[in-house]
């Protein structure tokens, strides 16, 4: 009798951590199932994809954002990212630069308006300033902007 109790007793002992064990097995399984990435949300077959739709519904909600909240600053952020992908830097600072003025402490814009201004290759005193800016505030994105920055002048120095 003493020997069925021990092993009933070690049984009981090992059956928490296999119950244990196959639960979270089980769980792990549904998440995976749960974040499976669904035929239409591919990215070779989504629709944003087409480079033409993608562009007409870019320049459509830009035009409606700037139209109905002008003074916002995720408008001109918008716009600006917009207008920067279009290559049309002078736009895309201007937007960037009302962004700030509405949102001066938004460490992705800083950095945008900064990428912007070192490809104009202009106005040096505010390309400082959005420096010390993201040094004091966001010292990951003035690292990326330096890293930026020296990239673009060793590509502009290049012997071609």
């Amino acid at each position: 009798m003493r020997t069925a109790e021990r092993v009933s007793r070690r049984l009981r002992v090992l059956l928490l951590p296999v119950g244990i064990l196959t639960v979270a097995v089980g769980l792990v399984w549904v998440e995976r199932s749960w974040l499976a990435p669904h035929g239409h949300l591919r990215p070779a077959t989504a629709p944003g994809n087409i480079p033409k739709l993608r562009a007409e519904m870019l320049e459509s909600l830009s035009g409606v954002l700037l139209e109905v909240y002008p003074d916002r600053a995720e408008s001109n952020r918008f716009a600006g990212v917009w207008a920067a992908e279009r290559g049309e830097l002078d736009l895309a600072r201007r937007h960037f630069a009302r962004a700030l003025e509405l949102n001066p402490l938004d460490g992705q814009l800083l950095y945008w308006y900064g990428e912007v201004l070192i490809l104009l290759d202009e106005d040096p005193a505010e390309l400082r300033r959005i420096g010390r800016i993201l040094a004091l505030y966001f010292p990951a994105q003035f690292d990326e902007l330096e890293a930026f920055e020296i990239a673009r002048r060793r590509r502009a120095v290049r012997p071609k």
